[in-house]
């Protein structure tokens, strides 16, 4: 399995890009980031259709491109498959000659071969024949990933492989690029801007803002749990508040730090006593309860009155004050319902330490 490096710097207009990326073969790595951070660029520079100021790329032992020495391979010569966000088949030609545009005619019998795979694989050998406008979104979808495969690609690209999509034809599309990795081990990249895409389909990602790799990681740590405040932001983490540490407790493992009248309970980090820090906590790690719980393992239990009700894009959403400290809480239209909870009303927030995340600027 090939590996991948490549160091990219760009400019264009008021806009800078500079990184590094490197995969193993068995990597599918996730670019995330808000529109404009340069998540399709590096696409495009990758591909040969954008050329950088300065860069290299190497997929295994074969460069194609290196400024300093002056290399650079064509686009068509890079052997790299790509699948844009719109698609881009062709549609005055059938299915089979979207796959097949291109090659060298005959097929080899090799090729031909790892042609009927694909379509087999992707279950679209009954579409071979038609035109690709009579096609739904998901088989164009399934056939524009085939013609990316179709050239026997060392690196596949893919940009927002399910925006377009409905919800079912969303999993089911995931489902197929998973396979797809683990069957072909063709190392991947995917452009998303869905969460819950980067969680099913990679094993490394980067969040980019500004032309630059901002935080890097596992999609599960970094969308769980990010280390920076630019991050937590572009993820739209909806706790983040600056408190003051006030003890820490190393045989616990537990810190202590004064959010305006709370006392709130993180976990240790090497900081000294009077530091300010920021402290993240997503809203869906936030239980609500009527009453004031005991004998319970969470500690930070907080009395609030509810300020807000509001749908969210995940879910119910509470504001709740407790005096000045603020808390966003995430929780189900049954959970509303059963708790008959109204703007107004007491409540008690409980979070576990284990749930707070310190963050760095």
């Amino acid at each position: 399995m090939n590996s991948v490096h490549a160091y990219l710097e760009y400019s264009n207009d008021n806009f800078n890009l500079c990184v590094d990326i490197h995969m193993n073969g068995k990597d599918s790595l996730i670019l995330y980031g808000p529109s404009g951070s340069g998540k399709t660029t590096i696409l495009k520079l990758l591909l040969g259709l954008l050329h950088p100021s300065q860069g290299s790329i190497r997929i295994g032992e074969q460069v194609l491109l290196d400024t300093n020495s002056h290399i650079s391979q064509p686009a068509h010569q890079r052997k790299i498959g790509y699948v844009p966000q719109d698609y881009k088949l062709f549609p005055h030609l059938s299915v089979m000659k979207n796959l097949t545009y291109g090659m060298p005619r005959p097929l080899t019998y090799d090729h031909a071969d790892f042609l009927n795979l694909i379509t087999d694989t992707l279950n679209i050998t009954n579409l071979e024949e038609r035109n690709v406008l009579s096609l739904s979104g998901g088989e164009m979808q399934r056939v524009a990933i085939a013609r990316a495969l179709a050239i026997k690609p060392n690196l596949l690209l893919l940009d927002e492989p399910s925006s377009s999509l409905d919800l079912e034809l969303r999993m089911s599309v995931r489902n197929l690029i998973k396979q797809l990795h683990e069957e072909f081990k063709i190392p991947t990249i995917i452009v998303t801007h869905d969460q819950q895409e980067a969680l099913a389909l990679g094993t490394q990602m980067h969040v980019l803002q500004n032309g630059e790799i901002i935080e890097s990681g596992e999609p599960n740590q970094v969308l769980g749990q990010p280390e920076k405040i630019p991050t937590a932001s572009s993820i739209d983490i909806e706790n983040i508040f600056e408190a003051t540490v006030t003890s820490r407790d190393a045989t616990n493992g537990i810190t202590v730090c004064q959010y305006h009248d709370l006392n709130v309970e993180i976990p240790l980090y090497d900081i000294a006593i009077g530091d300010n820090i920021n402290i993240g906590i997503k809203a869906s790690d936030i239980i609500v309860a009527t009453e004031k719980p005991s004998n319970i393992s969470a500690r930070n239990v907080f009395e609030v009155k509810v300020t807000k009700i509001y749908n969210g894009r995940s879910g119910i959403m509470l504001e709740c004050y407790a005096g000045a400290s603020h808390f966003s809480v995430q929780i189900t239209k049954s959970a509303l319902d059963e708790l008959a909870i109204l703007e107004g009303q007491t409540l008690y927030l409980l979070f576990k330490a284990s749930s707070c995340f310190m963050l760095k600027p």
